[in-house]
């Protein structure tokens, strides 16, 4: 686990304290939550009517949340007070969202025109090729501020960037070794399933919060309504400028292919891959540290998330294989993470003309730009193996019997 900053060991030291001698937290409660929220943002101009419209559009996940953190054995009170700001947060996103579309609907009307979407179990590129898909004139990208914030005030200042810049330096500075693992910025491309938060059904949660019995939920739930929350937004930010092609990523998708062409039929879709055998334990040690302000070494258990970010991921990639003969020919290429290692460059020129997106010498020098500012490694050296997690190679060729990475086409 990484080392908290003094401050919050110090939060964490008093919660001990003050529970110790029964007093007892602030209760994480769905109801309370929603009001909460409400309150707030009638505060604001233009949402003296805010709303959060049908709650079963996103209640039973936020109840699956509330409950899964209170039956933790223990909540530090710097993670109870994180997990209540994002679920404040995800709830005023909601509200804006709605008020936006009730408010001027013009900006939600126009079709999407076809986003390119990178998907696939994660730590198999995803992240590198997203950004040097991103960096060509024509491609738009979400910076991380923006998928935390997507809608602007309705009336007065759009701060959402400057507090984008303030929430990603704290995280910094709470999580010290993230980029060493996942290099992070307020202005860098960031994963659109955050846009799902609102709706309660993203890998968000688990991310940050030791939750197995949300994580076992999301194989289970609907995803309709998330998506509908996903294409709404995207509307809206094509909206702001329909000059530029969305480029957008999250390996959260890869379970839900035909949910996400239900709502974006012409979605070009691009699946990376890798050995499962290194994606496993690169994920898990991944989440052991956003999960750092939520979890205690007593609390943490390596080998529980080995098991439930193994099962996990199986399952996404199984859901995922059984949809691909869903996707039109020509909508989805594969791209072995070895092809994306050896040569960036021939392998995004390759999506480019799979797709028909113009490759031309000044996207080409605008791609190697991306790839030259993007040194791997730069952060430190990721070190992680199966048997930190309790995990096995025959355990992980078991759970990912049905996949298989495909061949390089450089080999």
């Amino acid at each position: 686990m990484s080392r908290l900053p003094t401050p919050i060991r110090a939060l964490n030291a008093v919660g001990r304290v003050w529970r110790a001698v029964g007093l007892s937290p602030r209760r994480l409660d769905p109801t309370t939550l929603e009001q909460a929220a409400l309150e707030e943002a009638r505060k604001e101009p233009g949402l003296g009517n805010a709303t959060l419209g049908d709650p079963s559009e996103y209640r039973p996940g936020l109840e699956v949340i509330c409950t899964a953190l209170e039956q933790l054995p223990e909540l530090p009170t710097a993670g109870r007070f994180a997990a209540r700001r994002q679920i404040l947060r995800a709830l005023r996103q909601r509200i804006r969202r709605l008020a936006w579309r009730t408010q001027r609907p013009e900006q939600f009307a126009r079709r999407l025109h076809p986003p390119v979407v990178v998907l696939g179990l994660p730590r198999t590129g995803t992240t590198f090729l997203h950004r040097l898909l991103c960096a060509p004139d024509d491609a738009r990208a979400l910076p991380m501020w923006e998928v935390a914030m997507p809608f602007p005030p309705l009336q007065g200042p759009d701060k959402r960037r400057e507090t984008g810049q303030r929430g990603a330096n704290m995280m910094k500075r709470v999580v010290a070794d993230i980029d060493r693992k996942h290099i992070t910025g307020a202005d860098e491309p960031e994963e659109c399933m955050h846009l799902q938060d609102e709706a309660f059904f993203s890998w968000s949660w688990f991310s940050n919060y030791p939750l197995p019995t949300y994580t076992r939920w999301l194989q289970t739930a609907d995803a309709a309504p998330a998506y509908r929350v996903w294409h709404d937004v995207l509307r809206y930010v094509q909206a702001q400028d329909h000059t530029k092609r969305l480029t957008l990523k999250s390996p959260s998708h890869t379970a839900h292919i035909r949910t996400l062409l239900d709502e974006v039929p012409d979605a070009r879709i691009v699946w990376t891959h890798r050995d499962p055998a290194t994606v496993v334990p690169s994920f898990a040690s991944l989440i052991a540290t956003t999960r750092t302000v939520a979890t205690t070494p007593t609390t943490a258990d390596p080998h529980a998330l080995g098991r439930e970010i193994s099962e996990f991921l199986a399952h996404q990639v199984q859901q995922g294989l059984e949809a691909r003969a869903r996707v039109p020919t020509g909508q989805l290429i594969d791209i072995p993470f070895d092809d994306l290692r050896r040569d960036p460059l021939a392998t995004v020129a390759r999506i480019h003309n799979h797709f028909g997106l113009p490759w031309t010498p000044t996207v080409s020098r605008a791609v190697q730009a991306q790839i030259d500012a993007r040194q791997r490694n730069r952060h430190g050296t990721h070190r992680y193996g199966l048997a930190d997690f309790g995990l096995s190679d025959g355990l992980i060729q078991q759970l990912f019997a049905n996949y298989s990475v495909p061949s390089s086409t450089s080999s």
